[in-house]
């Protein structure tokens, strides 16, 4: 029992021990983070926004003189100085910033100061503001009158006026450095940097005569401004490419340009026909109007000189007109896209236009009836009604002849009409309307009654179809693969030029706008129509864009579907 305790007391002595020796080194540590931590503290910057900092100081003149109600500013805090010049602003976070101080009738500061913790000062001397004056003569030349249309005179961004003897008359200014602007479209622009000093000064300001040119680069086809490539003139004999800021969004501006003959301009942009032109300039603005940049590209137009009809390939808005073929017959051109055209002349002579490299290839066939190309198709229809067989197709790669053609129809029923599109033929006899593929393979009846056919869709799916409604004709809509047919106008019309846009879209000539015959645009899926033009005898797609051809009378334009501008081929 004894022991034990002995025991326990002797143990828990040496663990006091322990504990004291814990205590001895704890104790040093803790002293040292209580002297270095708020060093540490204040070096790190973690005192800034505690510490207070506070600034004073007294605004003076250059004769030591107290400035009353000068403004201080800083650290977005402002006050304004007493009757002895004074001022004092605390509650500021100390380190690099600007001080600024302003007084009515001298010229303020603005400098950048440390502030310390705890107390600043800073006294300031102003200097008082001085002022001159300026008075610029305008000397134009000596034997022309002055022009004062459009002239614009500035400094610092101010505008000032001329009197009646053409002095600039400025009234006081500020002493300094001030930027002179000069602008008008018959002299020489001036930007210079003048020094305005105490007193009354005068300068001469000569005028040179020279011209400027405007213009407003826009795409021909559908009126857009369009920024071009390259623009470049020729003022002195050799061309240079300007700088494209002076063509922005498609606003062209020069400016003080040599007066004379011989300025020429050149404008390129990818995908169009270079645009070149040569005026004579005169004094002032010389405006080129409107510069219409034609996309590359050809197209076929007719011409009918009251014998023959001529085939014209130019092109897309006339110029460089080529005449290809001449013929007595009627013509009318059937299909156009951007690589082909074909003309059907009379009722079954077909010529094929390569428009890239400006060819012709003729097909005359033995058939009176009627004829469809396709433009993606390899072959042509010829219509016989006279025989037992009345539909052919033959390969546009040989000369037509019956023993060489596949048969698409034979019966008793005329051909009212037949399209070709790819190696599908949708027609229509006085009982029906049919489709086959071109090897005569697939053939179908996919409606009753006599329609005209008058396109098939781009995808193959859709055919348009006329049918004859007391004076005029109905449109129809009809589904290659589940015969659908969709009546697609409400009231019998005069229509024409009837085809597809694109898969969803048909385009249409009617007369049903007050008698006139007029351009519509329409949905497959709906039967409301939009109406594009007035006036419009007749209507090409373009294959493949949105673009139509049109005309109206003796005369072609094209038309972008999504703008309402006509360009005239060859206006």
């Amino acid at each position: 029992m004894t022991n034990c305790n002995y025991g326990y007391i002797a143990k828990s002595y040496k663990k006091g021990l322990l504990n004291n020796k814990k205590l001895i080194v704890i104790l040093p540590v803790a002293v040292i983070l209580f002297v270095l931590f708020p060093i540490v503290f204040i070096v790190l910057g973690f005192d800034r926004g505690i510490v207070p900092v506070y600034i004073e100081g007294r605004v003076l003149d250059s004769s030591d003189n107290p400035i009353q109600a000068a403004t201080v500013k800083l650290q977005g805090k402002s006050t304004s100085t007493d009757s002895e010049g004074k001022f004092f602003i605390d509650g500021l976070v100390y380190g690099l910033y600007e001080i600024d101080i302003s007084a009515n009738g001298f010229a303020g500061i603005k400098e950048e100061i440390r502030l310390q913790r705890f107390a600043n000062r800073f006294d300031v001397i102003l200097n008082r503001q001085e002022f001159g004056e300026l008075a610029i003569k305008l000397s134009p030349p000596a034997d022309q009158p002055f022009y004062s249309s459009e002239f614009s005179f500035k400094l610092n961004d101010v505008d000032f006026s001329y009197n009646s003897d053409f002095v600039i008359e400025t009234g006081r200014l500020l002493t300094g450095k001030y930027k002179l602007v000069m602008t008008s479209p018959y002299y020489k622009n001036e930007t210079r940097e003048i020094d305005v000093v105490p007193g009354r000064f005068e300068l001469d300001l000569v005028l040179a005569p020279t011209a400027d040119v405007i213009g407003e680069i826009t795409n021909w086809l559908t009126g857009e401004s369009i920024v071009p490539k390259v623009v470049e003139i020729n003022n002195n004999g050799v061309f240079e490419a300007i700088d494209s800021k002076l063509f922005e969004q498609g606003q062209l501006k020069l400016v003080d340009l040599d007066i004379g003959e011989g300025f020429k301009i050149k404008i390129r942009k990818d995908g169009f026909e270079e645009f070149t032109k040569e005026i004579t300039l005169v004094q002032g603005q010389n405006s080129l109007g409107e510069i219409s940049l034609v996309e590359t590209g050809k197209i076929v137009t007719l011409k009918d000189d009251g014998i023959s009809r001529n085939i014209i390939i130019s092109n897309l808005d006339g110029k460089r007109a080529v005449n290809l073929a001449e013929s007595f017959l009627d013509c009318n051109i059937q299909s156009q896209s951007k690589a082909r055209a074909v003309v059907l002349c009379g009722s079954s002579t077909i010529s094929l236009v390569n428009l890239s490299d400006a060819t012709i290839q003729t097909i005359r066939p033995v058939s009176l009836d009627g004829v469809s190309y396709d433009l993606n198709s390899s072959g042509v229809l010829f219509i016989d009604n006279s025989q037992t067989d009345k539909l052919h197709y033959f390969s546009r790669d040989k000369e037509p002849k019956l023993e060489d053609s596949t048969v698409l129809y034979s019966g008793d029923s005329p051909v009212l009409s037949a399209i070709l599109r790819s190696d599908i033929v949708v027609f229509s006899t006085s009982d029906g309307v049919y489709k086959v593929a071109t090897d005569g393979s697939d053939a179908v009846k996919i409606s009753e009654g006599a329609f005209r056919i008058t396109d098939i869709s781009p995808g193959s799916n859709l055919a348009l179809m006329l049918n004859d409604a007391g004076s005029g004709t109905n449109i129809w809509l009809i589904d290659l693969e589940t015969k659908i047919k969709t009546k697609m106008t409400f009231l019998p019309s005069v229509h024409g030029s009837l085809q597809f846009l694109n898969d969803n879209e048909i385009l249409y000539t009617s007369n049903k706008t007050a008698g006139i015959a007029s351009l519509f645009i329409q949905s497959v899926s709906s039967n409301l129509p939009r109406l594009v033009r007035e006036n419009v005898d007749e209507a090409l797609v373009i294959k493949g864009t949105r673009v139509v051809q049109l005309k109206q009378g003796d005369k072609y334009f094209l038309l972008h579907i999504d703008f309402n501008k006509l360009a005239q081929i060859g206006g």
